[in-house]
């Protein structure tokens, strides 16, 4: 039996190699941000990696259908020219989808017996305030999307991760290193390049377009910055009432905007809706719940990463359909290759993204 000043260490230590190891919780690749810096997700609001990976994938499919069902609810408006666009008020469908969302959830807080916390004053006075930042921003998309056209309006799209993680570091105190600057640098370039080139049509980018365009980049990120932050620190509230607090204050000021710089009332509130414009104020729906189920459980970041990759989701399907499939005739065009190597660039340089806030956080 061992004597002297270590015997105990070392009945310690053959003690302490016969304890079970506590399993680790699977590592996230996605690495989503909590409310602020170094503070984690509450475990209220906190997924396992495949939940993660599935609420990502579900996001960025629906965000790849959603234009496609958009486009389909065009009409020809003038015969002779050939051009399209939309009969009906693009604004109606928003007001639907603010209806369709209070109601459900609460219909859901109610079967639940959550009903009053719906109308708790700390959580639904910071909701209502997000709530009307959202209706701006869709009010400002109506507006900019009436002057705006072509490759001029995706390309100010893609300044969104610049502005998301401005508003991150200011809001919530998540910093970029200086690595992942470079890399949303190269994320919104490579965007930017790759709807330049697909983009198709005439790109008129007047002045108030623009400006209303970049507003409404601007709004928008905000608003999924509050969301990531706020819907995490109130860890207690579930996410189907803050859908409701957030849709309540949201309908009232789009219906408000609705007079300004719209014709939403001039024919009719659903004049021109149809059964394809109905699976757009559905596809709506579809939207805005994953979009803030995502920021939720995610983060605002991670929102429009997931809105980049569905440009590639749509790309894959355009080729698949028109070379593969071959639903409108297969194509006898030559195989466009700069379109390509502009997904390529933007799959890794998101990938490079996801492995650098990995180093990042063991660096620090």
């Amino acid at each position: 039996m061992p004597t002297g000043p270590d015997a105990g260490f070392d009945v310690e230590r053959a003690t302490q190699s016969r304890e079970p190891e506590i399993p680790k919780k699977p590592s996230s690749f996605l690495q989503p941000t909590g409310p602020a810096a170094n503070v984690p997700i509450p475990r209220e609001k906190s997924v396992g990696p495949l939940l993660e990976w599935s609420l990502f994938a579900f996001f960025v499919v629906t965000r790849a259908i959603h234009p496609s069902i958009i486009a389909a609810s065009k009409v020809v408006l003038d015969p002779e020219t050939g051009k399209k666009g939309y009969e009906y008020a693009s604004g109606t469908t928003v007001i639907v989808m603010c209806i369709v969302v209070v109601t459900v959830g609460m219909a859901i807080s109610a079967a639940q017996g959550e009903f009053m916390s719906i109308w708790k004053w700390n959580a639904i006075k910071v909701f209502s305030i997000n709530g009307i930042v959202y209706a701006v921003g869709d009010w400002l998309e109506m507006l900019s999307l009436g002057s705006l056209a072509g490759a001029a309006y995706q390309v100010l799209l893609q300044s969104k991760f610049l502005f998301t993680a401005l508003f991150m570091m200011y809001l919530k105190g998540t910093k970029q290193s200086p690595l992942q600057w470079i890399l949303l640098m190269c994320m919104m370039l490579s965007a930017s390049v790759y709807m330049a080139i697909s983009s198709t049509g005439e790109s008129k980018a007047p002045i108030d377009g623009m400006t209303f365009a970049l507003l409404k980049v601007i709004i928008s990120c905000l608003g999924a910055v509050i969301s990531d932050k706020f819907m995490k620190e109130f860890k207690d509230t579930p996410i189907h009432i803050q859908l409701v607090q957030m849709g309540i204050a949201r309908f009232f000021a789009s219906f408000g905007l609705s007079f300004i710089g719209t014709d939403i009332w001039g024919n009719g509130f659903f004049h021109g809706w149809n059964v394809i414009v109905s699976g757009v104020a559905v596809s709506f729906v579809v939207k805005s719940v994953s979009t803030l189920y995502l920021v939720a459980l995610l983060d605002a970041m991670l929102k429009n990463i997931g809105e980049a990759l569905a440009i590639l989701v749509i790309y894959a399907w355009d080729v698949v359909a028109e070379r593969v499939l071959c639903i409108d005739g297969c194509t006898e065009q030559a195989f466009q290759v700069p379109p390509l190597l502009s997904a390529i660039i933007i799959v890794l340089t998101v990938a490079a993204y996801l492995e650098a806030k990995t180093m990042v956080k063991k660096g620090k």
